[in-house]
């Protein structure tokens, strides 16, 4: 019988590849997790970075204003409608004027829009809302409300930097739908935008 010769180096340069093989796929594998890792963390912060920035962009923007007064809208609450409007207000009330007109202009406003809602879709709907419009009000418009707030010592000037009518589209549905839309004219007073007038 022929005895066959094996070449031990042979083998074990065989078994020495395979063995990189594998420490090389292993390392690939660590590699593909390590990026997957590092990805996908990228993303969520990411994600969070523009939450937040969308988050504060909102809470300083009139579009936290018009949500604030949506909420009491939407809960009957002119008495929180008051506290989120303009100085003007209180500086009319410091100089003993009545403030008592726009007070019951506010709560007709929302109570007829729910009396509306309740004689058409009943007691329960769902109310829904949405900023169909925004206009900035140009300077001389602008400067001339200015003047038109002016009450004793209240210099406005000195207070409001800016105007803007926003007009919201209000849905009130239950199987049927029935849309009712608003105006609010917002003021940014001391960097925060606050109620002058509702249309």
């Amino acid at each position: 019988m022929e005895e066959k010769n094996i070449d031990v180096n042979t083998t074990d340069d065989a078994l020495e590849e395979a063995d990189n093989l594998v420490d090389r796929y292993a390392a690939l594998k660590r590699k593909r997790v390590k990026i997957t890792i590092i990805t996908v963390s990228a993303v969520l912060l990411l994600a969070l970075i523009v939450s937040l920035s969308v988050y504060f962009i909102n809470k300083f923007s009139y579009r936290s204003t018009v949500d604030d007064f949506m909420d009491a809208y939407i809960a009957k609450d002119s008495s929180a409608i008051l506290e989120m409007s303009s100085s003007y207000y209180a500086a009319r009330k410091q100089q003993n004027m009545s403030i008592v007109e726009t007070v019951e202009y506010f709560e007709k406003i929302v109570n007829n829009a729910h009396a509306n809602f309740q004689a058409n879709l009943g007691e329960t709907y769902e109310i829904s809302y949405e900023i169909t419009s925004t206009d900035k009000m140009r300077d001389e418009e602008f400067e001339s409300m200015l003047q038109s707030l002016t009450v004793g010592v209240y210099n406005p000037s000195a207070i409001i930097t800016e105007a803007v009518r926003v007009e919201i589209t209000i849905t009130a549905e239950t199987e049927e739908s029935l849309t009712h839309v608003i105006t609010l004219l917002l003021t940014k007073e001391d960097g925060e935008w606050l109620v002058l007038d509702i249309k």
